[in-house]
């Protein structure tokens, strides 16, 4: 995390074992990574289960509040071929939160 480069992006699947303990400057790294547009992407140890579990979860505040998904989530792109349109809103702090349609 401390070396990666302006704009990289660290794909992290890995699972630490043991005790092994680090100390680190959590808000240095922050501000790198804000600054330094870096992107973390992990993997998940979930299955269709938990994602199951999710939309459950979603369906029940939606029932509880009606109209409240709409209000998260407030963009909606059409696909991945429109990620300028998804780009723009992200910079122009434009929505709340953005998602992308990957399938129609």
């Amino acid at each position: 995390m401390e070396v990666l480069a302006l704009n990289g992006a660290l794909i992290w699947t890995s699972i630490t074992g043991g005790t092994h303990h680090v100390t680190l400057d959590a808000a240095k790294i922050n501000l790198e990574w804000v600054l330094g547009n870096k992107l973390l992407v992990a993997s998940v140890n979930g299955n269709r289960g938990h994602f199951e579990q999710g939309i459950r979860a979603l369906s029940h505040g939606e029932l509880t509040f009606p109209g409240v998904t709409g209000q998260i989530l407030t963009h909606p792109v059409a696909g991945l071929e429109n990620y300028k349109e998804m780009m723009r809103l992200l910079e122009e702090k434009e929505a709340l939160k953005v998602v992308v349609n990957v399938a129609l």
